[in-house]
């Protein structure tokens, strides 16, 4: 008997696909997608995932470069300043929910004349 003619083909990920196979659950293998071997030095391997060591080299400096920011470019304010800012905060919040209420009771006396007057 004739066994049939299984086509592959490599795809741009490195992983070699089978075509009309009978069994393709099988057969058919998927790989991890890998640089090249010209450029497997820039590859690192962390707990069964591939890394590209360039793009984590990235966002490692940006973190580092964020928290040197903080720490040594910010001027965080004294004790004395957060207090200070901190009861002006609440006192602008005590303000405005006062007038707030104030409005808000001076439209349910306006409704509830003008709609007592179509009783």
């Amino acid at each position: 008997m004739h066994e049939p003619q299984i086509k592959t083909q490599t795809n741009g990920h490195g992983a070699t696909v089978a075509y009309g196979s009978p069994k393709p659950l099988i057969w058919v293998r998927i790989l991890v997608p890998v640089l090249s071997l010209g450029t497997l030095k820039e590859v690192s391997y962390f707990h069964g995932l591939f890394f590209n060591t360039r793009e984590m080299t990235k966002i490692f400096n940006y973190f580092e470069q964020a928290y040197d920011e903080l720490i040594h470019k910010v001027s965080w304010p004294t004790w004395q300043e957060l207090q200070s800012s901190t009861l002006i905060t609440l006192g602008s919040i005590l303000i405005l929910t006062g007038i707030i209420f104030l409005m808000d009771t001076a439209n349910e006396f306006v409704f509830e004349s003008f709609y007592g007057l179509f009783k």
